[in-house]
């Protein structure tokens, strides 16, 4: 109860049940036995243990079938993660079966292996959540391409900017983080059933066939060399996932600031709850983006993983323990809530297009310069639109007003054509086919997202 995943009044707001439950100890637990199981299937096919031996560990490799109370007594007892469901499992095996448990293996191999496929649930989990995530974020950009809406930068008004485009970008973004994830498939999902020092001496003369037959029938790939004492692969998982959760957070975050009462731009979805709490409406954008802190601050602690000595070091996969199930359930949550958020998600068309002139077209003065310029050439454009920037500002006039009513601007533009450039649609550049292309691509890149989730 003591971590905020597992705590009975919270675990839903920071985790879904889907992704605690691809990390639950009995999941764990009956993973391992399956590498045992399919290690003696494989030992058997190659004559190197008994048939009827290596049926009998198949048979009793069930978590069910082995005594679940005395297993978590032995763990307290020896200190070991592994020894004491290996006692319980060989103590269920009938005829002396129990002895051709784990054969020429280690203990490392067993779990590790374990892992690779833990970690392919989460994958799978992850990748379909990324995928909605991001169809939901082009629906946004297509419907919003052209709208415009003040750009910001360094926190100060500029020119504006599509909401379409922004979603774009967060679109965009998102795919991209889809297509390192199919990048990645060929590095993290490997067994490893090499020995301690990973000689494969203990499988004997067939050492490749027993790991090639394992590996195919837990469907992972096989290893170019044995990776006891390399991290890299579950390293590159995490770093990666922390990666996702900073882009998750530049989406959230952005939700969050634009629905300041003062900008009040974007609104999150109604919820019953926040009813009369204004602090309460941007609640979800700001639990999303807290949790990802803690995902890319994981990132580390992956990292320092790595860093093994010699051939094994146990101190590094204790430290996968912790990063990796963490990373995994609590970067799904806050997939799941941006979904939501980004599907709910309220424009506030009204507020936008007060907040594109809320400096009276100031913004829009280099715009006045460049189309002045082309008459009046530079300096003189310059000069005259900064003495109306100054006018305007000094006695709080509109900033199209003031230029208008000056004689010297006349020369140079026409009312109509000023007038035209005050209209902001006017001024958002390449930001419908900028979405488009973003479309586009993420259309061709997603032809073949079926594959990573059925693998």
């Amino acid at each position: 109860m003591a971590h905020i995943l597992t705590n009975p009044y919270y675990q839903d707001i920071w985790s879904t049940n889907e992704m605690r439950d691809v990390f639950t100890d009995r999941h764990r637990y009956q993973r391992w036995l399956d590498v045992e199981a399919a290690l003696a299937r494989v030992q058997a096919r190659l004559r190197i243990i008994p048939q009827d031996a290596a049926d009998e560990i198949c048979k009793k490799a069930h978590l069910e079938l082995l005594d679940v109370e005395a297993l978590k007594k032995h763990l307290v007892q020896a200190q070991h993660t592994f020894v004491p469901l290996l006692k319980q499992l060989e103590k269920a095996c009938d005829n002396g079966a129990g002895e051709f448990i784990h054969y020429g293996t280690a203990t490392q191999d067993i779990q590790d292996t374990a892992t690779s496929l833990e970690l392919k649930d989460a994958f799978k989990i992850i990748f379909r959540d990324m995928v909605i995530l991001e169809n939901k974020l082009i629906k946004m950009a297509q419907k919003h391409s052209s709208q415009p809406m003040i750009g910001r930068s360094n926190n100060q008004h500029t020119l504006p900017t599509t909401v379409g485009l922004k979603a774009a970008s967060w679109a965009a973004e998102v795919r991209r983080n889809i297509e390192r994830m199919k990048d990645m498939k060929k590095y993290i999902f490997v067994g490893l059933i090499h020995g301690s020092t990973g000689t494969m001496s203990g499988l004997g003369e067939r050492a490749y066939e027993v790991v090639e037959g394992v590996m195919e029938e837990l469907g992972l790939e096989m290893p170019a060399c044995s990776w006891t004492g390399i991290r890299d692969n579950y390293g590159h998982f995490t770093v990666f996932l922390s990666q996702a959760a900073a882009t998750i957070s530049r989406i959230t975050n952005e939700i969050y600031q634009l629905s300041r009462t003062e900008i009040n731009e974007f609104s999150e979805p109604n919820s019953n709850l926040s009813v009369g709490d204004n602090s309460a409406k941007h609640s979800i954008s700001a639990q999303v983006t807290s949790m990802c802190r803690i995902v890319v601050n994981n990132a580390p602690l992956a990292l320092q993983a790595m860093i093994v000595e010699h051939e094994r070091d146990t101190r590094s996969w204790r430290l996968d323990w912790h990063h990796i199930p963490e990373n995994s359930i609590l970067l799904s949550k806050t997939l799941q809530d941006t979904i939501y958020l980004i599907d709910g998600l309220e424009i506030n068309e009204d507020k936008i297009k007060k907040n594109l002139n809320l400096l009276n077209g100031q913004v829009l003065s280099d715009i006045i310069v460049s189309r002045l310029e082309n008459n009046a050439g530079r300096e003189l454009a310059q000069a005259l639109v900064d003495k109306c920037l100054l006018d305007a500002k000094s006695d709080e006039k509109d900033f199209d007003k003031v230029l208008s009513s000056n004689e010297e601007i006349e020369n140079f533009i026409t009312k109509q054509e000023l007038a035209s450039l005050f209209d902001y649609s006017n001024h958002i550049g390449q930001s419908v086919r900028q979405v488009n292309e973003v479309i586009n691509l993420s259309n061709t890149q997603s032809s073949n997202d079926g594959l990573f989730l059925t693998f």
